[in-house]
């Protein structure tokens, strides 16, 4: 079966989780928007061909004298071909900023998108190590439910032993076998749970189907500075966190995009350039094309709308409440973000202080059903004090599994609030020795 890294886990939600390709084409179409806002300031260039074909017979217009009207030839059903070409360039010069700060704004809000691809990036690593570090503790919940039946089993043998020699009463047999029994149960919930947490890893990986693994014992290495004060790690995160950097886009977008929408209070300046080729075809025989006449000219075209009903007041007001949730945000964002690194961090300090008092709660409890066990065969000690030994090792087993299991998950927390999404994995040997 195969083993399952946290690497491993990770590389396969990158591949395949659906929220991160919805990030990433997300921060595609922003940056589909920004190339739409550069071309207000490029040439606008259109080529126009038409074909007619029709009779060219004169209409009277309104207020034509009499004496003329009646000098107009009769109607012919004659027809003719008519062709129209014609290539026409448009060159923006100038309107005050609209075209030029709308496109600055669309680019800045590209860039946000990006970030905001990011911080789901790392949102989905989290959310995998939380996964995997529960699939992990679960496992080793098997692992100590599996010890604690051997034992269970051995002891029961060593009491049929003693109950056989007439050593001890038939009722320790009969408490043995119970506390087998109990075993099994205990067992047969870890793999269930050990199941359930796998299927839960799945899901963070973005699997579409159940996959056959164990989990790693791996681990997440110290992170730089987790003893350290808030405020350090604060400044840390302020600087990585893509959170933070894509509101500051989205406040400058907001800033550019005001000065555009201001912008149409002013004229605006193009430049248009035109060349056309029109006339009458065939009339000299099939593709002879002498009857076209070629035209080129230049224009100057002065646009200023003096009212627009009060739209312009309206997009500025928009424009200026959409600048002021941004910097809002910004405020809420440093506050939550103050928070969760000290959270964070505490958690981190708490759970090393736990994983250490239980890992020497295991190491007194493993020497107590030791001891017990001896007493129970010297004929000194009770099947109670064995059974109640027994428990206590088994509860704290769980208390250190559970205990480094916290201090896992407050880790990948801590990276998180600090923006960072990778790290040097250390084997479980290596982390035997303490947090």
């Amino acid at each position: 079966m195969q083993v399952l890294t946290l690497r491993e886990a990770e590389r396969r939600a990158e591949t395949h989780h659906p929220s991160l390709s919805i990030g990433n084409q997300l921060a595609v179409a922003a940056a589909a928007r920004e190339t739409q806002s550069l071309a207000a300031l490029l040439p606008q260039v259109e080529a126009t061909a038409s074909y007619r074909h029709s009779t060219a017979n004169r209409t009277i217009r309104i207020g034509t004298p009499a004496v003329f009207a009646a000098l107009r030839p009769p109607p012919s059903p004659s027809t003719f071909d008519y062709l129209n070409t014609g290539v026409t360039a448009t060159q923006l010069l100038f309107d005050f900023g609209q075209s030029r700060e709308a496109w600055r704004a669309a680019r800045l809000l590209a860039e946000s998108a990006t970030f905001d691809a990011r911080a789901l990036h790392l949102a989905i690593v989290l959310e995998v190590r939380l996964a995997f570090f529960a699939a992990r503790a679960r496992r080793e919940l098997v692992d100590v439910a599996r010890e604690d039946l051997t034992n269970q089993r051995r002891h029961v043998e060593q009491v049929q032993g003693l109950v056989d020699v007439k050593l001890r009463p038939p009722i320790d047999l009969l408490q043995a076998r119970a506390n087998v029994g109990s075993s099994e149960l205990r067992l047969i919930a870890a793999e269930n749970e050990y199941a359930l947490a796998r299927a839960d890893l799945d899901r963070a990986m973005g699997a579409t189907a159940a996959l056959d693994y164990e989990v790693a014992s791996d681990e997440l290495p110290a992170v730089t500075g987790e003893e350290g004060p808030a405020d350090a790690l604060f400044v840390q995160a302020s600087h990585a966190r893509p959170e933070v950097s894509s509101n500051q886009r989205q406040i400058e977008a907001g800033e550019r995009g005001l000065a555009s929408v201001r912008g149409r209070y002013g004229p605006t300046f193009h430049l248009s350039l035109s060349a056309t080729d029109s006339g009458p075809m065939f009339d000299r025989g099939p593709f002879e094309w002498r009857n076209l006449r070629w035209n080129y000219g230049a224009a100057l075209v002065f646009t200023w709308r003096f009212f627009e009903g009060g739209r312009t007041v309206g997009q500025i007001r928009e424009a200026e409440a959409v600048l002021a949730q941004a910097r809002s945000r910004r405020l809420l964002l440093d506050i939550d973000l103050r928070v969760e690194v000290e959270r964070a961090r505490r958690n981190v300090g708490a759970a090393k202080a736990a994983a250490t008092v239980a890992a020497t709660t295991v190491e007194i409890a493993r020497e107590r059903l030791r001891l017990a066990d001896g007493r129970y065969k010297a004929g000194v000690g009770t099947a109670l004090e064995v059974s109640d030994a027994q428990l206590g090792h088994v509860n704290a087993s769980a208390q250190h599994v559970q205990a480094r299991y916290n201090l896992a998950a407050a880790r990948a927390q801590l990276l998180a609030a600090l923006g960072q999404d990778a790290g040097d994995l250390r084997s479980e040997a290596t982390q035997r020795t303490g947090p």
